[in-house]
C-alpha cells in the first residue's frame, strides 16, 4: 500500500518535488512574477506623481464586499504614504449600487477632487467613467473582474488580463498590493495580508503566488503581527484560512449584505489601523441578523426539485440574495439565480460554480439585461420585470444542455486509524492552506466497529479520541445511525482547533460508510 505522502500527493496531482517547492518564493523576497507590460504602471505612476506636485486630492472609491474594502483600504493607506492627500469611499449596496454612478460622479466633482481611483469595479462603469472625463476628472481603475468587449476610457486601467499578470486569476485586493509594492518600492507585511484576505473571500484559486500570499498571512498573524484581526477572531479561536473566513471575512461581507450604511467605519480599522472595537462588535450582531434572514429566506423557497437549476423571486435586500444562491448550490448541488426587487426592477445573484459560465450566459441572452458584471462562478445583472421567465426559460436550458445531473464520484483518500497519529497530522496540514483549487482533502478512515465509538449531548453527536490523542466529532452523525454493528469507515475532512493555546487536530465526520479495507 503506498504511504500517506504519497497518496496525498497522488490526491492532488503533485509530484514529491512539486510539493516541496509548492508555497514558491516568499513575497519578502521579491514580487514573485512581473507583469509583461510594466508600462502601464509606470504610467499610473506618472499621473500620481503629476496630482502629487498639484497638490490635487484623490478619491478611493470601492466596493461593498471584502476585497473592495481591502482592494480600497491597501490604495488608500498607499497614496498617503506616497504623500497624495486622498480619502476613501465604500458605496452603499442598497443606496449606491455596484460600481460608480454618475450621481456620485456629479458629487466628487462638486467636492473638488481631481482624480477617482476605482478599485474593485471600473471595467464596466462606462457612462460614469464618461462623465467623470467630461467634468476634468482623472480616472483610474484597479480591477479584476471579467473584461467586456469594449474596455472603459479611463486614463489608467489596470487589471491583470490587460498586463498580463500570471496564469491564475487574483483578487483586486492582491493587484492592488502589486501596485503598492512597485510604487513604493518595498514589501508591506500589512498590506500583503489584506491582500490575503481578499484572496480568501473572492475565492481565488489557491495555487502558487496566492497560496504564498494566504500562507505567509496565516504565519504572519500565527506570530501576532496582525493584531487588527484579533478583536475578529477572539483569543481562543484557531488561525487557518477557515477561521479567516468564517471570522473575519464573513462580518466584512454581512455589513455590506445588510447595508446599514457604516460600510466607511471598516476604512478607519483597515486603511487607518485603528482600533475600532465598537464596530467589531457591531458587526457580531449584523452577522448573526444575516444568518437569520438567511435562514428565513431559505425556508420561504418553493422551487421544484426536479429542476435542473433554481431561479427564483425572493423578498429580501439584494446583498441576501447571494448568500442564498451560494447555500443552494452547494446544499443542492444545482446552478442558481436568486432576484430581488429593486426601484421596479429585478437584481440577481448568479451562481453556477463549475457548472458553466454565469457571465457566458448573460452575454448570451435573448435580451440586453439592465447591467451585468462578474465571474464565471459567480455574476449578477439586473432585468426588467418582464424578462423574468424569458431569463428562467434559458437559464433552465443551460442547464440540461450542460448536463447537470450527472453526479460526480467524490474522490476519498483511505487513512487507517493505525495512520492517525500525530505526526501524519502534521503531514496532513503541510499541504494547507486549502481553498478553491486546492480543497481540504476528504477521508476514509476505519476500520471502527460501533461499540468502539462513543457520544455526547445524550447520544445527538458523535465524539471520540484515539489513544494517539486524534480527536473525531461530528455534528450530523448520532447514535441512531448505527443500527448494525458491522465495520464501518468515517468520511470526514481534518480540520484544527483551538482551546485554550492548545491546537487539537480534529476529524470532522460528515458520514458512515462500509468498511472495504
Amino acid at each position: 500500500m503506498q504511504t500517506l505522502k504519497e497518496r496525498l500527493l497522488a490526491h492532488f496531482e503533485i509530484s514529491e518535488k512539486e510539493w516541496a517547492g509548492l508555497n514558491g518564493p516568499a513575497f519578502s523576497n521579491g514580487i514573485p512574477l512581473l507583469t509583461k507590460k510594466e508600462e502601464d504602471f509606470d504610467h499610473a505612476f506618472a499621473l500620481l506623481e503629476k496630482i502629487k506636485k498639484e497638490k490635487g486630492r484623490i478619491l478611493v472609491y470601492g466596493d461593498y464586499d471584502c476585497d473592495g474594502v481591502m482592494s480600497t483600504s491597501i490604495i488608500l493607506r498607499t497614496l498617503r504614504e506616497y504623500g497624495v492627500e486622498a480619502s476613501g469611499y465604500l458605496p452603499s449596496r442598497e443606496k449606491d449600487g455596484y460600481g460608480l454612478t454618475e450621481e456620485n460622479v456629479i458629487k466628487i466633482a462638486k467636492a473638488q477632487y481631481q482624480a477617482i481611483f476605482l478599485c474593485d469595479n471600473g471595467v464596466s462603469q462606462f457612462s460614469a467613467i464618461d462623465l467623470a472625463k467630461k467634468l476634468n476628472l482623472d480616472v483610474l481603475v484597479l480591477d479584476h473582474h471579467t473584461l467586456p468587449s469594449t474596455l472603459p476610457k479611463s486614463d489608467i486601467l489596470l487589471h491583470p488580463s490587460v498586463q498580463e499578470y500570471g496564469d491564475i486569476p487574483v483578487s483586486a485586493g492582491f493587484y492592488a498590493y502589486l501596485f503598492s509594492r512597485k510604487l513604493l518600492k518595498k514589501d508591506d507585511f500589512y498590506l500583503r495580508a489584506l491582500a490575503a484576505l481578499s484572496t480568501i473571500s473572492d475565492v481565488m484559486p489557491l495555487k502558487k503566488y496566492n497560496r504564498t500570499l494566504v500562507k505567509e498571512m496565516l504565519e504572519d498573524f500565527e506570530n501576532d503581527k496582525i493584531p487588527e484581526f484579533i478583536p475578529f477572531m477572539g483569543k481562543e479561536e484557531g488561525r487557518t484560512e477557515e477561521e479567516i473566513s468564517r471570522f473575519i471575512i464573513a462580518k466584512i461581507n454581512a455589513l455590506g449584505r445588510m447595508d446599514e450604511g457604516k460600510m466607511n467605519r471598516l476604512l478607519l480599522l483597515f486603511a487607518n489601523r485603528e482600533q475600532e472595537v465598537p464596530i467589531i462588535q457591531y458587526l457580531d450582531k449584523i452577522n448573526e441578523e444575516k444568518k437569520e434572514e438567511t435562514n428565513r429566506v431559505l425556508l420561504s423557497l418553493k422551487s421544484s426539485e426536479k429542476e435542473p437549476a433554481i431561479a427564483e423571486i425572493l423578498e429580501s435586500k439584494p446583498g441576501i440574495a447571494g448568500l442564498i444562491a451560494n447555500r443552494l448550490l452547494e446544499e443542492k448541488g444545482k446552478p442558481c439565480a436568486i432576484f430581488v426587487k429593486k426601484n421596479g426592477n429585478l437584481v440577481a445573484s448568479i451562481r453556477t460554480g463549475n457548472f458553466f459560465s454565469a457571465i457566458d450566459f448573460l452575454k448570451h441572452l435573448p435580451f440586453m439585461p439592465l447591467a451585468f458584471g462578474g465571474h464565471s462562478g459567480a455574476a449578477g445583472c439586473t432585468i426588467k420585470e418582464e424578462d423574468f421567465e424569458i431569463f428562467k426559460k434559458e437559464f433552465l436550458y443551460i442547464a440540461i444542455k450542460s448536463s447537470l445531473n450527472e453526479t460526480v464520484e467524490e474522490k476519498y483518500i483511505p487513512l487507517s486509524r493505525k495512520e492517525c497519529t500525530l505526526e501524519n497530522m502534521s503531514l496532513i496540514r503541510s499541504f494547507a492552506p486549502f481553498g478553491e483549487g486546492w480543497k481540504n482533502p476528504t477521508f476514509s478512515i476505519g476500520p471502527f466497529f460501533r461499540e468502539e465509538l462513543t457520544f455526547v449531548k445524550e447520544g445527538k453527536y458523535l465524539s471520540f479520541s484515539l489513544p494517539s490523542r486524534v480527536r473525531f466529532f461530528s455534528f450530523q452523525i448520532g447514535e441512531e445511525a448505527f443500527s448494525q454493528k458491522k465495520k464501518i469507515s468515517l468520511i470526514g475532512k481534518l480540520k484544527e482547533q483551538r482551546f485554550k493555546g492548545h491546537i487539537q487536530e480534529t476529524f470532522f465526520i460528515e458520514k458512515i460508510a462500509p468498511h472495504l479495507g
